[in-house]
């Protein structure tokens, strides 16, 4: 995960009036900072903010909002906590885990 770029993408439609577009922004959720201040997309169905400086477990809400050619709007969220490090070591098993063999286990 970066610390210095957000991306996001999506799908929406509207069968009556048909989607006029997006609005997308950032903050940080703990605090309400803004990372991404509201932008308008036009009808692009993703979105990519660089030259960022979030935080390793930090979590940051991504809101979008999309409007019908009617003027009818709705908004949703996503929150996502950047993550800098990798997964700790796990185990690799040759063969399916169920009928590995012990020596196979603790080799």
């Amino acid at each position: 995960f970066s610390t210095t770029s957000l991306a996001a993408s999506w799908t929406y439609s509207d069968e009556e009036s048909g989607v006029a577009g997006f609005v997308w922004s950032a903050t940080r959720a703990s605090n309400g900072d803004v990372v991404v201040p509201p932008t308008w997309l036009g009808g692009d169905d993703r979105a990519v903010a660089e030259g960022l400086s979030l935080v390793h477990g930090e979590a940051y809400d991504i809101e979008l909002t999309v409007c019908n050619k009617a003027l009818q709007c709705s908004t949703d969220t996503a929150t996502v906590t950047v993550d800098t490090t990798a997964p700790s070591a796990g185990a690799l098993f040759i063969g399916e885990y169920a009928t590995a063999t012990i020596d196979a286990l603790c080799a």
